[in-house]
């Protein structure tokens, strides 16, 4: 979230961001209910090193540090002397008897991510996890950070192996290091990271490396450096898996740990030299499952490489932005990367990764000269919610390596998290009461950490070619606000029956905001849409552009393909949206020979 956005429309005062100092408030209240809260308990002290950053953990009480402490890949002496670079301080009111803070903002800006929006410093870093119910503070000048939970012993296995990723997150980016969500494995002569979403066989992958003699350094999660030789660091020594897949690795199961849904296993219990605190990266690997037995290595998409790092990274990592993308970026463009088809035959995994080590294949170009953007692309969902696996594979045809896809439930008709988790990417899905598409739409550029943003209605399409268009002309044209293609309406008189184009693009409304491709800068000089507006939002908000000095360009190209049936009623469209629904009803009609 930008913090510069400015709400110029009618927007609740709630929604606003915050200024420096209300942030700097709430750190120093939270601060000093964290002295009391380690005054009154044994303060234990553990140390951290993580990519060269020492980090020091200041547990008030047993409680916390029993949970969380044995995740960690890099514990280290804390006796020696030196300093931290960074101090947590963790504690729970449960055991401490000390209560939180109040809530800093109203529920509907605690973000599904973990945001908080409207807070949005660059200093005072904050974050709530619901499903922990946690809260993550960090002062990024003077390196202190509290983590606070509310009661230790209701933490759920996923925080217990994988513990203050949010707040390390925020340091180690901070200073040229990301945590990425991926695997890293190797041996002597270097080692591989492996990427893609959950459930595509990572854990089973690293696991079974490990299991034929390679190092382990981290599922999950590992931290990233980039420059001419990347590397892989461990944070934790976890893996998880559903119990069927940990049966797999028998020779590991005095280390497993049973957790609500999935088992953690905690590599190195038995023999330390197992785990590996550093890993020289020679290829990135992807993953898919193959038909057969065997385990074989095909060349990979550079969308797929890219997008199979960045998209679980961003949904899970509040305030993973630009610098996040960027340096994931980096390493990448300076390794070859594979994917690997993974066949029945576990065994015969390991034997594929050492050969990939052994002898990698030649880096190729994978990315274009010119940087790529981070585009955000904002979908909002409420009566057709059945439509959405269809928009987001129109998304992905685009075959732009650096999407952020953010689907917003603007109080979804239907089950939208089963249609979301079947989704062939993950996605940031952010609920809220419904409040109609200019308020959906606001919640998306929240939300939102890309340099471009782009809208597509869940019933919509965009054509192939659709976004390389846009994004070339803003290329081109640096003053240019907004690129905005045409909108070409399709259009079918039975419910199953095909979509049909009718009339001309010529002949649509000018303003179609999924055909448009929008700079950030273009929401903070000229607000974003007005949410009490229910209807012609988009007019509104192109009106104000033409007298504010919005660039906005007109591309001769068909960038979004308007699908409506003609028996639907108007609710919920615009007036510009019921000018082509009327020539398409026409236009059916004629072709019935019936009045129009």
């Amino acid at each position: 979230m930008s913090t510069a956005i400015a709400d110029t429309v009618a927007m609740p005062a709630d929604l606003s961001p915050r200024s420096e100092a209300d942030q700097a408030a709430f750190f120093a209240d939270v601060l000093a209910r964290t002295e009391r809260a380690m005054a009154g308990s044994e303060t234990i002290r553990r140390d951290l090193m993580v990519a060269g950053q020492r980090i020091r953990l200041h547990y008030a009480g047993a409680a916390l540090d029993r949970l969380l402490t044995p995740a960690f890949a890099c514990v280290v002496a804390c006796d020696d002397g030196l300093e931290p670079d960074l101090t947590l301080f963790l504690w729970d009111s449960a055991t401490s008897g000390i209560d939180m803070a109040p809530p800093p903002v109203p529920q509907h800006c605690f973000s599904d991510r973990g945001d908080l929006w409207t807070f949005g410093s660059e200093r005072w870093r904050s974050a709530f996890h619901f499903g922990e119910y946690s809260l993550a503070l960090l002062d990024m000048a003077r390196g202190v950070g509290v983590f606070w939970v509310r009661d230790s012993a209701t933490l759920p296995y996923w925080t217990k192996a994988a513990p203050l990723r949010t707040p390390l997150s925020w340091w180690l980016t901070a200073r040229g290091a990301q945590l990425v969500h991926g695997a890293a494995v190797g041996t002597d002569d270097g080692g591989v990271l492996i990427v893609g979403r959950g459930g595509v066989g990572k854990s089973t992958t690293a696991l079974a490396c490990v299991g034929a003699g390679m190092r382990y350094c981290g599922d999950d999660y590992v931290v990233l450096t980039g420059g001419p030789q990347p590397a892989a660091h461990a944070l934790y020594r976890t893996a998880k898996l559903f119990p069927e897949v940990a049966a797999q690795f028998p020779e590991l199961s005095g280390a497993l740990t049973t957790g609500a849904e999935k088992m953690v296993l905690r590599v190195g219990d038995e023999s330390p030299e197992q785990l590996a605190p550093t890993v020289s990266l020679r290829v990135v690997v992807t993953l898919r499952f193959g038909a057969g037995a065997a385990t074989s290595v095909e060349p990979a998409m550079p969308a797929s490489v890219l997008g199979s790092a960045i998209y679980t990274t961003m949904t899970q990592l509040p305030h993973a932005g630009k610098r996040t993308v960027d340096l994931i970026e980096d390493v990448l463009s300076r390794l070859p990367c594979v994917t690997l088809v993974l066949g029945s035959a576990v065994s015969e995994v390991p034997m594929a990764v050492a050969a990939l080590i052994a002898d990698p294949p030649s880096a190729t170009a994978l990315f274009p000269s010119r940087p790529q953007p981070l585009i955000s692309v904002i979908v909002p969902v409420f009566n057709g919610l059945h439509y959405l696996p269809e928009a987001v594979a129109s998304i992905l045809a685009q075959d732009y390596p650096k999407l952020e896809i953010i689907v917003v439930d603007d109080g979804v008709i239907g089950d939208v998290d089963a249609v979301v988790a079947a989704l062939p990417v993950p996605v940031r899905l952010l609920p809220k009461r419904n409040g109609g598409a200019a308020d959906a739409r606001n919640t998306g550029i929240r939300a939102a950490t890309g340099d471009l943003i782009a809208f597509l209605d869940v019933d919509d399409l965009w054509p192939a070619g659709a976004l390389a268009m846009s994004l070339a002309w803003l290329n081109d044209h640096p003053d240019s606000d907004v690129a905005i293609g045409q909108s070409q309406l399709l259009c079918r008189s039975e419910p199953d029956g095909p979509f049909l184009f009718v009339g001309s693009p010529a002949e649509t409304f000018r303003y179609s905001i999924g055909a448009a491709l929008f700079r950030r800068r273009a929401f903070d000089r000229n607000g974003v849409f007005d949410s009490q507006l229910r209807l012609a939002e988009d007019t509104d908000w192109f009106a104000r552009a033409a007298t504010r000095g919005i660039v906005v360009d007109h591309i001769a190209e068909v960038t979004l393909h308007v699908r409506r049936d003609a028996d639907n009623t108007t609710f919920g469209r615009t007036t510009a949206e019921r000018i082509p629904l009327k020539l398409a009803r026409n236009a059916l009609r004629r072709k019935r020979g019936l009045p129009e």
